[in-house]
Parts: structure tokens; C-alpha cells; sequence
């Protein structure tokens, strides 16, 4: 499946918040989220990129391709974005 947003399909969707383990209303929400979407959409490639509130991170779920130290200003801009991981590529932390 996918889903024409602007004339174009779209084949990717990343999710930028806090996840479960993380225990905060917004990870809730965003990992409720992102599971709604990978369900509804299976073939869409759906995936989240994790703020972290600690620098060691959480134990997240392979859905969750990269980690953001949320105290480090200059990782909010994601040199993650130029990329395109593959399903299979192991999460990235961004926060050195």
C-alpha cells in the first residue's frame, strides 16, 4: 500500500518523539502512534526516532532507527534525515 500525499507516493514515514521504554505521556503516544500506522499501513515503512532524556538511552524496539540526546541542541537539525536506513540497520545515536 501506499499513500499519495501531492501528486507523490509516499514510501517512508518517520516519527520524531520519545518512545517506550521512556516513561512519559508523549512516548505513549508516539509508540501507540507508530504501531496504529504500521498496522494500517503495512506497506508503508514506518519508524521512529527516539528523544532520549538520559545519555545511556533505553532498550527500544527495532522500530526505533535512531536516538537523540535531547539535551544536545545541534542533533535537533538529524543528519539523519539525508540517510535512508534499511529495515535491517542497526539504530544510530546521535549524541557525541
Amino acid at each position: 500500500m501506499s499513500v499519495s500525499l501531492y501528486g507523490e507516493s509516499l514510501e517512508t514515514l518517520a516519527i520524531v518523539g520519545n518512545h517506550l521504554p521512556r516513561k512519559c505521556g508523549i512516548a505513549a503516544f508516539t509508540t501507540d502512534l507508530l504501531n496504529s500506522l504500521r498496522a494500517e499501513a503495512p506497506g508503508i515503512n514506518c519508524w521512529a526516532i527516539a528523544m532520549n532524556d538520559v545519555p545511556e538511552g533505553y532498550p527500544y524496539p527495532d522500530q526505533v532507527r535512531f536516538e537523540v540526546n535531547q539535551q544536545r541542541l545541534p542533533y535537533y537539525r538529524l543528519h539523519c534525515f539525508g540517510r535512508h536506513p534499511s529495515p535491517r540497520q542497526t539504530r544510530t545515536k546521535l549524541d557525541k
